[in-house]
């Protein structure tokens, strides 16, 4: 019976573990809002997310927010099509140091900055989403510029 219950409390403590760890992992993350039928130069069921070309990329994008990546390594803009006009929050790991709307593109699409994440920012300029500043400052604890 001792064994049996060494091995419960073992087994709990590892769920808790990679319970801690995926929640851990989740707030890395820098999760946005989009809606892909507003203004912009992708199609009506498509976003695309820019980047800019002086910079290094290598970022991965859960496209519906399950917490599984479906595209991995990803180097400059990409565009994804939902398949239908709708509303979807997407997430971005890895090596992702700026956003780049430059004042096109799908700028309009971008509804929310949902969380920062741990990326190492190099610059907002030119990122086009409106009150980013204010956004930083209120949740710092998530924003990093290096």
């Amino acid at each position: 019976m001792k064994t049996r219950s060494n091995n419960s409390f073992k087994g709990l403590f590892i769920l808790c573990m990679l319970s801690a760890a995926f929640s851990i992992n989740a707030q890395d993350a820098f999760i946005t809002t989009w809606k892909t039928d507003n203004p912009g130069t992708s199609g009506p069921t498509s976003i695309t997310i820019p980047t800019f070309s002086g910079e290094t990329y290598n970022f991965d994008v859960d496209w519906d927010n399950d917490g599984i990546f479906d595209t991995v390594g990803v180097t400059g803009d990409i565009t994804h099509d939902f398949g239908v006009a709708d509303t979807f929050t997407i997430r971005i790991q890895g090596t992702f140091p700026r956003i780049f709307f430059n004042f096109t593109g799908d700028r309009k699409k971008i509804l929310s900055v949902d969380q920062w994440g741990n990326i190492a920012w190099t610059s907002m300029a030119s990122a086009d989403v409106q009150n980013v500043r204010t956004l930083c400052i209120t949740r710092s604890k998530y924003c990093r510029f290096q």
